[in-house]
C-alpha cells in the first residue's frame, strides 16, 4: 500500500498540471455576461458581483450586457444565438429559462445551450 501512494500522487500532480496547461489561454478577449433584466435588478446586480469577481480572476474584462424585455427571453435569445466559443455567458433566473424553452434559434433543444 505505501509504495503505491508515490504513483498515486504523481498521477494526481501530472494530471492537475495537464489541466491547468489547457487552460492557460482562456479567455483571450472580453466576455460578455448576459443579464437579460433591466438595471438595478436582482439579476442585474448579481451578474455585476459575478462579473467583477470574473474580472479579477482572469484578468480579462466581462461586460455586463442588460437585455431586457418580453420577461427576460430578448436577453435568452440572444444568448442561444450567440456563437457557441464560450464567450458569451447567461445569467438569468429559473422561470426565464422555463419560459424560454420554445425559443426559435438555428439550433433547438439542448443543442441551443451546449457548444
Amino acid at each position: 500500500m505505501l509504495t503505491i501512494m508515490p504513483a498515486v500522487a504523481a498521477a494526481v500532480v501530472v494530471s492537475l498540471s495537464s489541466v491547468a496547461a489547457l487552460a492557460q489561454d482562456y479567455p483571450r478577449r472580453p466576455l460578455r455576461l448576459i443579464a437579460p433584466f433591466p438595471p438595478g435588478g436582482g439579476v442585474d446586480f448579481l451578474a455585476r458581483i459575478v462579473g467583477q469577481k470574473m474580472t479579477e480572476n482572469w484578468d480579462q474584462q466581462v461586460v455586463i450586457d442588460n437585455r431586457s424585455g418580453g420577461s427576460g427571453i430578448i436577453g435568452m435569445e440572444i444568448a442561444a444565438r450567440a456563437a457557441p466559443d464560450g464567450y458569451t455567458i447567461l445569467m438569468s433566473e429559473v422561470g426565464t429559462l422555463s419560459k424560454a424553452t420554445p425559443v426559435t434559434t438555428p439550433r433547438s433543444g439542448l443543442a441551443c445551450w451546449c457548444p
